[in-house]
């Protein structure tokens, strides 16, 4: 029973049994599961150590409650431990800020599933509560979003709510000022009726309400922001939504010059509220369910890559990812193909959790998915600047869906990049949360070409080449590339030649490029001739044909 802390007045437990009147049983009393929790977020310091934040209370044996910071070499600073909040259980969306201090949501109660609660909090470079910071108490409790800016204030924000919309301030949509109070010259979005909801009471036993969406999503250098919100028309009972992304100016207005595509989004849910408003009446509420956008990644240049569950934008069909100019419009000179899947699990949803940006344009897109753009990405690839999958990015890593946690590259002062996340590195049985890729500058292309009268498919380990479709790949230098040749029904694989020979293809630290051919031939079937030659001749063919040895 997760959130709560009593059930039927019992303390709530993982798994409870009831008797047949349902009260609880008092005489069953199951063991407490522990489960591994991996970190939700990481920021490379000043100093070139790392700090990471999530849910967990561990790392490796050394207890470590919500946060824990890294010494370059990757081992624990010793040094660094969150203290001064009782039954604190992990830190939420937070922000490292420049000079090393943590601020954010942070969680405490007696467990995350016996009941918890949230406030936000901000913690020294050394990990100790800064006192000093006291939020608005109506940040603590209305908030649902944060966003940190780089300065140490912070943006909160929560979708209209059947409470909020009679309240007077439908948009919570709110700057803290470095202390925490807020910041009166912030201006934000008013909201008005019809804009972000509306109410519905032509009859009077049986009034609804259709509340819309409102979330920041990402932030530009120069302080304007991405937000994912609904428009108008809000229909009563309505069975869909209009979607779109706002650009907001660094006081929260609207920034006019940006008008971006609109998406029906069809996920929606309908539920009671309780006795609300003036008439003191419950409410039937619609409102979206999840959304088509989850993330952003805003431009120097004023577009934006975004992505999500959408599969088409501006009247284009694209696979969730997408970038969009300067003043909205969908940048056709980017593309990912066919983007992220799940080719292991067709039936599930491939996820992109986080895009970053490298220094040379490149993007690194990383999530649950183990295809990315027709080629094998195990949950990590690098995009050119056009959105096409970089070829020559090649890694060991493969992520794995587990409990807790998020994926996320960051990179360091060297540009080195750091991989938060449920990766497996190489074969290993369990994954790391964070590792440290080495750029390659060297790449080296491996071709494969497919010879002789029968046919067949050739695939690499690491993954690349898939010919098939694809018969080159380029592999860091150093790597190790294993081919497979498999024959179609009919043919037969005999061999390999070029820079492989015999039938097997191991080839070990490829330093320059290489070229491999592998040979297949046809079956030959006993008592059947067999084809030796034909001559094309004027207006005549010659067959020359080897009888088969049974036939006399």
């Amino acid at each position: 029973f997760t959130g709560a802390s009593t059930v039927n007045g019992s303390a709530a437990q993982q798994i409870m049994r009831f008797n047949a009147d349902g009260t609880v049983d008092a005489g069953f009393a199951p063991g407490v599961f522990q489960s591994e929790i991996y970190p939700d977020n990481l920021a490379v310091l000043a100093d070139g150590r790392l700090l990471t934040w999530g849910g967990f209370d561990t790392v490796g044996a050394t207890a470590r409650t919500g946060a824990a910071r890294f010494n370059q070499d990757g081992s624990l600073d010793n040094s660094y431990a969150l203290s001064g909040v009782t039954d604190l259980l992990g830190v939420g969306n937070a922000s490292a800020l420049s000079d090393g201090h943590l601020l954010g949501l942070i969680y405490t109660g007696t467990g995350w599933f016996s009941g918890y609660s949230s406030t936000m909090a901000r913690f020294g470079a050394d990990g100790a509560l800064d006192s000093s910071y006291t939020p608005d108490g109506t940040v603590v409790a209305q908030a649902w979003g944060l966003l940190v800016l780089p300065d140490g204030r912070a943006l909160v924000w929560a979708p209209p709510t059947e409470q909020s919309v009679f309240s007077g301030s439908p948009i919570f949509f709110k700057r803290l000022s470095l202390d925490g109070p807020l910041d009166s010259t912030f201006v934000g979005i008013p909201g008005a009726d019809g804009v972000f909801w509306a109410i519905y009471q032509t009859d009077p036993n049986n009034p609804s309400m259709v509340v819309g969406d409102f979330s920041i999503l990402g932030r530009y250098a120069d302080g304007r922001l991405i937000a994912a919100a609904t428009k108008a028309p809000y229909p009563q009972n309505t069975t869909s939504f209009n979607y779109t992304l706002l650009r907001l100016n660094a006081n929260g207005t609207i920034d006019g010059t940006f008008t971006a595509p609109t998406i029906i989004w069809s996920n929606v849910y309908q539920s009671y509220t309780a006795n609300v408003g003036p008439d003191n009446m419950q409410y039937r509420i619609t409102g979206p369910q999840g959304s088509p956008f989850s993330g952003v990644l805003p431009q120097a240049d004023g577009s934006v890559v975004v992505y999500g569950s959408f599969t088409s934008l501006g009247g284009q069909a694209v696979a969730g990812i997408a970038r969009l100019t300067s003043s909205g419009a969908l940048d056709t000179t980017f593309s990912a193909g066919s983007g992220a899947a799940l080719s292991n699990a067709p039936g599930r949803s491939a996820q992109i959790r986080n895009i970053a940006a490298e220094t040379n344009g490149k993007y690194w897109v990383s999530g649950m998915f183990d295809t990315f753009g027709g080629r094998s990405a195990p949950g990590l690839a690098r995009l050119n600047a056009d959105g096409t999958v970089d070829s020559s990015f090649s890694t060991p890593l493969t992520f794995v869906s587990f409990s807790g946690g998020n994926t996320r590259v960051v990179f360091d002062a060297t540009n080195r990049p750091l991989v938060l996340g449920t990766y497996l590195p190489s074969a290993d049985g369990f994954p790391d949360a964070i590792h440290r890729l080495v750029l390659n500058a060297s790449v080296n292309l491996l071709t494969v070409t497919r010879s002789g009268a029968g046919t067949g498919t050739v695939t690499s380990n690491p993954a690349g080449i898939n010919c098939g479709a694809t018969c080159s790949a380029s592999y860091a230098s150093g790597t190790s590339v294993t081919l497979t040749a498999t024959p179609a029904a009919g043919s037969t694989f005999t061999g390999w030649s070029g820079d492989c020979t015999g039938t097997n293809c191991a080839l070990s630290n490829v330093t320059i490029a290489k070229s491999v051919t592998a040979n297949f031939t046809l079956l030959t079937v006993p008592g059947m001739p067999t084809i030796v030659s034909i001559t094309p001749g004027a207006g005549l063919v010659t067959i020359s044909v080897l009888a088969p040895s049974n036939t006399g």
